[in-house]
């Protein structure tokens, strides 16, 4: 069985994905919370989606939902958030990428 991580970008989201929780925990998913993003915290999600193709995961990524986001990822690392995610190596695993309001390429 695959496990589940639910990869926050800020701890301010946990009350959101409790519900979530509570539905894995009752199916017996196995399952990690982690509060990594590719923007405040990069060497850390760098680390987390290297390793998580061969710990059995694969990613659904919520990226480049605002005009904000997608110019702060550039000004920051010169790269669109796409481009930055690719570099971080987040984009090497089977990745479902949701919103993507934002997007050039």
């Amino acid at each position: 069985m695959k496990k589940v991580a639910i990869v926050m970008g800020s701890d301010s989201d946990l009350p959101i994905i409790e519900k979530g929780v509570a539905v894995l925990k009752e199916f017996g998913v196995p399952f990690e919370v982690h509060v990594y993003s590719p923007h405040r915290t990069p060497e850390e999600a760098g680390v987390f989606a290297s390793n998580a193709k061969e710990n059995g995961f694969g990613m659904q990524i919520h990226l480049s939902e605002t005009e904000k986001e997608h110019n702060e990822c550039i000004e920051r690392h010169g790269l669109t958030p796409i481009g930055w995610c690719e570099k971080l190596g987040v984009l090497d695993i089977p990745t479902a990428a949701a919103h993507c309001v934002c997007v050039t390429e």
